[in-house]
Formats: structure tokens, sequence, C-alpha cells
């Protein structure tokens, strides 16, 4: 088999992937994952580039002014693309590894949790109202506690199994994609920044967070009896 066609083989994804995922960062990553891959980067040092650059978006956001806020918005979206990258890096080269996995998904949380607290921050300077910081405080800490659900309990990293693909997939135009939680938020965040309505955004997450792990309890339930 050509490297050609060993590198197509490897960039395609070992997961379900998300909407935005097969619409917009996939379609980026797999154009220049195989030319990182030639670099003496490992998929390791990608994934945690990918972090620190979404961790510096978020500061922009945090304590920028409107502009600067955008220009994080866009640093953010490259972060989210490295984040693919690394894997796409890691199959090429086959440097696969479970500490990679788990790295990835750490920093994907840590991102996320920090993402939503410098949105309410920037809120907090433009409005000066405390209860945004409220709001904040529940909407990251109930997103968290859902993917603590999620990753540690419902789709194991280590698992190996089609638990993921039954649970949480569905078709479109024949092709299995599934919603991934936190490319929803980065694009609700994202335009609520824009327009300048980050204290909704900030109230809705906060009920949608909550009544998702209400249901992944119920799905944890479920699971769990059926043993």
């Amino acid at each position: 088999m050509s490297q050609d066609k060993i590198n197509k083989a490897a960039l395609a994804p070992d997961k379900v992937d998300g909407i935005l995922s097969v619409l917009f960062y996939r379609k980026i990553s797999t154009r220049i994952s195989p030319a990182i891959a030639s670099t003496p980067l490992t998929p390791n040092q990608i994934t945690a580039l990918s972090g620190l650059i979404g961790l510096l978006s978020v500061f922009f956001i945090a304590f920028g002014s409107y502009p600067i806020r955008i220009l994080g918005l866009f640093v953010l979206q490259f972060a989210r693309v490295l984040d693919h990258v690394d894997g796409e890096v890691a199959r090429i080269k086959n440097m696969q590894s479970r500490w990679g996995t788990h790295l990835d998904v750490i920093l994907d949380r840590f991102v996320d949790v920090a993402f939503i607290i410098a949105a309410s921050i920037a809120c907090f300077n433009d409005l000066h109202d405390s209860t945004v910081l409220i709001w904040g405080s529940i909407a990251a800490g109930m997103h968290l506690f859902f993917y603590y659900l999620t990753d540690g309990w419902i789709f194991p990293q280590s698992g190996g199994d089609s638990v993921q693909q039954r649970l949480n997939a569905f078709n479109i135009k024949d092709r299995e994609m599934a919603f991934v939680a936190n490319e929803v938020l980065i694009t609700v965040f994202s335009i609520a920044i824009i327009i300048r309505q980050v204290k909704l955004a900030l109230i809705l997450c906060a009920v949608c967070s909550f009544m998702a792990t209400v249901l992944q309890m119920v799905r944890i339930y479920k699971i769990s009896a059926g043993d």
C-alpha cells in the first residue's frame, strides 16, 4: 500500500464525529495533518499546543476589548482544528496511546470550562451584574459534571466498544454523526459574544447542562440495571 493511501486511511476518525467536525474542522485538519506528521512533532505535543492556544484564546475573551474577544474566537477555532490534528497524526505515525487519549480529554474539558468562565468575566466587565458570575459558575459546574458522567461512566475512553454509537449517534444523509456537547457550547457562546448576549447563553448553558446531566444519570441507571 502506498504512503498516500496509508495516510488517507489514518485520517479517518476513530470515533463518532460531531456535526461541526464533519462540516468544518475535519475538512481543514485532514489537509494539514500529513504535512505536520512529517515534522518531529509528536501527537501529545500537538495536544498540549492545542490546549495552550485554547487557554490563550479564553484570556483574550475574558480580559480583552470587543475586537480582542473576536480575535480570541478565531484563535479558539484554530485550537479546535489542532484538537483534530493530534489524533490524525497519531494514526499516521502509529503513535496512539491511552495517555494521549486521556490527555486530549482532560485538556478539552479544561478549555471548555475556562471558556465558560472567560465568557462570564467578559459579560460581567460589560454589565457589572453579579448574577452573571453566578450563572457562569452553575453553567461551568454542570457542564463539567455532565462530561464527568459521559466520559467516566457512559463512554469510557478505555472501553473500545460501541456504546457511544448505540446511545449517541444518529443518521444524517447516510453518515453516522453525533452532536458533541462542547462543539455546541463553543458555537452558542461564540454567537453570544459576537451579538453581546452572553448572559442569556450562560442561563441556557446552565439549564441545558442540568437537563443533559439528568438524562445521563437516567442512562447510567438503565445501563447498570441491564448488567
